[in-house]
């Protein structure tokens, strides 16, 4: 749904459709600094948080790591909490995403639990099987990851063509 990706613009001038939906509308007409800048700041972090498009760089890191990464790069080290802001975390992922960016989304957040689920398991006697077992699933669901994210690429590559709108021949390649 997001029309720019530039975080060094105004989240809400480049996304003037975000703002008219709740919870983003509420949180905007709060907002009392210059330009609406501390809500586009956080909505810009919000984003890089919870979109998975390939627009968003900092998605293929573990979330723990993307957070960190936007409090120290883009937030510049400021005091931020995201939990505070968990409704528009929630309200991004349920309102803004379309249904096969949020099963990718889904899927990616699965396969990070597991993968640090897997890590986390000592061998041993008692636990060998049990992680050869995991590990000879773990294709079939490197597959259901690779549809989904196939899935949303897909889906975005034709809403880009919609109006019918030509690919340039650099995209085309």
């Amino acid at each position: 749904m997001l029309r720019s990706f530039n975080v060094d613009e105004c989240f809400w001038k480049q996304n003037p459709q975000v703002g008219v939906i709740s919870p983003f509308a509420e949180f905007k007409a709060e907002d009392k600094s210059r330009g609406k800048k501390k809500s586009s700041q956080v909505m810009w972090a919000i984003f890089m948080l919870n979109d998975p498009t390939p627009h968003n760089k900092l998605y293929r890191m573990k979330q723990e790591i993307r957070k960190a990464q936007i409090i120290d790069n883009y937030l510049e080290g400021k005091t931020f909490d995201f939990s505070k802001h968990e409704n528009l975390s929630a309200g991004y992922l349920n309102q803004l995403l379309s249904k096969k960016q949020r099963r990718y989304a889904y899927v990616w957040v699965k396969w990070e639990e597991r993968e640090d689920f897997i890590m986390s398991l000592k061998y041993s006697f008692d636990t060998a099987d049990f992680i050869d077992k995991l590990s000879a699933n773990t294709e079939k669901i490197l597959i259901t990851l690779t549809r989904a994210e196939a899935d949303m690429i897909k889906e975005q590559e034709e809403e880009g063509l919609a109006g019918k709108a030509k690919k340039s021949s650099i995209e085309s390649i």
